[in-house]
């Protein structure tokens, strides 16, 4: 039977991976939030790690988590986001109906799934328990890279394969799946209908007054294609 969705995804968005055998939890020590322009986005593996680890990092800063929390938003915004490839999500969600897309309906609707990404995370920090993670190995073929995560919760060891795809020498995070469940596909398969229907601009409005319980809508999402 597959597991609850809305939890393995609130876990993936906040996961703390480790290199070898050290796992990590929420308090563990470690360093502070690394600058993404550091960061060796030549190495999909380094930029899995940041992105993650920066995510737990905001976590700690922040008592009062919040989608109207503007300081946290931004944080997110700053040092979580952008090692996404958020204009390849954008297209990956729209799928054939980026062609017919203005340029301008193309840069809105990026700006609308980046919050909707951030209105994402900041739900996970409310359902984030202290799993931990340990970090695989990583394969690449052509200019696409996938990086295996453990996470364990509890007794149970959820494998979490995380998809990255390089773009003018940057590596950048479009994907992540558990258990065969691909969070873009799955949003991709329930926006269908509504692009069919009303298109791009449709699907802009559409998510835009469907901001909140993110991770509730991506279960029930799934739950109608079991």
């Amino acid at each position: 039977m597959l597991k609850t969705v809305k939890g393995v995804f609130a876990s993936l968005l906040l996961a703390v991976p480790a290199l070898s055998i050290t796992t990590f939890s929420a308090t563990s020590a470690h360093a502070s939030i690394v600058n993404v322009s550091t960061v060796d986005r030549t190495n999909p593996t380094v930029v899995t790690e940041t992105a993650l680890n920066n995510a737990l990092d905001v976590i700690k800063q922040f008592k009062n988590v919040s989608k109207d929390n503007q300081a946290l938003r931004q944080q997110i915004k700053a040092n979580v986001l952008p090692l996404f490839h958020t204009d390849y999500i954008a297209l990956s969600l729209l799928n054939t109906y980026a062609r017919t897309a203005t340029k301008e309906q193309l840069v809105e609707f990026r700006n609308v799934i980046e919050d909707y990404m951030v209105n994402a995370f900041v739900e996970a920090m409310t359902l984030y328990s202290n799993q931990t993670f340990k970090v695989g190995t990583t394969s690449v073929v052509q200019n696409t890279a996938t990086t295996n995560v453990a996470l364990q919760n509890g007794n149970q060891t959820i494998n979490i394969i995380f998809r990255l795809v390089n773009l003018n020498n940057k590596y950048g995070i479009v994907d992540f799946s558990a258990e065969g469940i691909s969070l873009v596909n799955t949003k991709a398969t329930e926006w269908q209908p509504i692009l069919r229907q009303s298109g791009v601009a449709g699907l802009i409005q559409y998510v835009k007054t469907h901001m909140d319980d993110v991770l509730g809508d991506i279960n029930k999402a799934q739950g109608t294609t079991k």
